[in-house]
């Protein structure tokens, strides 16, 4: 191996990957009686995060009543996983990576 082939399995091993995703609105409760179905339901809001090197995933849940799905509260959830994954690993770079929903690529 040559010395650039060396570094680059080096940085590639030190390499962290936090795949992150909003999921789609839960409504809860969740029924199959039709009487219920158009009754007033509460919004759940799920940010699921994946981290590559320990294979962990982090979640953030917050309901209607405490905030909105505007991009501010997507920070707010994402900075509260990126609070809890720094705390308990090593991280010093990290590359992130999401889909193509609007309010968390803000």
């Amino acid at each position: 191996m040559n010395t650039r082939e060396v570094r680059n399995e080096k940085k590639n091993k030190d390499l962290s990957i936090l795949l992150f995703h909003l999921q789609n609105v839960i409504p809860i409760p969740y029924v199959n009686i039709s009487s219920l179905f158009y009754l007033r339901k509460l919004n759940v809001y799920n940010l699921t995060a994946y981290y590559t090197p320990t294979k962990q995933v982090y979640c953030a849940l917050w309901s209607e009543h405490l905030s909105d799905r505007a991009g501010n509260d997507i920070v707010s959830a994402f900075h509260k996983i990126l609070t809890v994954l720094t705390e308990r690993n090593d991280i010093t770079e990290l590359i992130t990576w999401s889909d193509l929903c609007v309010p968390q690529n803000r």
